[in-house]
């Protein structure tokens, strides 16, 4: 991945999270999380909520965290798309509906 800013270049070689990204990006914009909170029209905690990946902005203020900070809109929804698979444990604690058990053959 290649993020910009000011004409440097940052190459990372593993994906990040969602959290991180917005973390990374507001930081590099020089901006704290209470005037990204002002900007996008969010609280302090929310945007630090955002930032640990306890909680998801809406896709209207992640376009607003790319315009703020100027970088590319679509690197952070392929964050926010490429959530974990579970693992092997919780996957098996994962209830399925009634009527969508695999088939048999």
């Amino acid at each position: 991945m290649r993020y910009h800013r000011n004409m440097a270049t940052i190459t990372l070689n593993r994906p990040l999270t969602l959290g991180a990204l917005l973390q990374m990006f507001r930081q590099i914009a020089g901006i704290d999380q209470t005037q990204m909170g002002e900007r996008i029209g969010a609280s302090r905690a929310t945007i630090s909520a955002w930032e640990r990946g306890e909680r998801e902005p809406t896709f209207s203020q992640v376009v607003a965290w790319a315009r703020i900070t100027e970088q590319p809109i679509e690197t952070l929804i392929d964050a926010a798309n490429s959530k974990a698979a579970p693992s092997s444990d919780e996957a098996a604690e994962m209830v399925r509906p009634e009527g969508l058990e695999p088939p048999t053959f």
